[in-house]
């Protein structure tokens, strides 16, 4: 998309996504930040934040949450969406979309969204 570096300002910062390193060092890009997948207690977090609006999960729904943030894998959309969809819904309504969950995320989809 940009051919040119000078085509920005000074203190531009220009982020580019993608899992080809040979395509950065082929374009001359030596500063590479590698960003890994959250650990099990973040991906919690991210989770929670999503569905409680805070870092941990109401009392009561500890063991559910962990489940669906198992469900979700180390994906943070996944985490955001399973909590943007669980979000003020009562604990039956939980347990009720875990199986929904449980089936719709087969390894397949997993690997496309990674």
């Amino acid at each position: 998309m940009a051919s040119k570096t000078h085509w920005f300002g000074s203190g531009s910062r220009i982020i580019i996504t993608t899992t080809d390193k040979k395509l950065l060092k082929a374009h001359g890009i030596n500063d590479i930040y590698h960003v890994e997948f959250p650990c099990s207690s973040e991906a919690l977090e991210i989770f929670c934040l999503s569905a409680f609006d805070q870092k941990s999960p109401y009392v009561g729904f500890e063991e559910l949450a962990m489940e669906v943030t198992q469900l979700a894998g180390d994906l943070p959309l996944g985490l955001s969406v399973f909590g943007s969809y669980l979000r003020g819904r009562s604990e039956e309504e939980w347990v009720a979309a875990l199986p929904r969950f449980r089936k719709s995320l087969v390894p397949e989809i997993k690997e496309i969204l990674r």
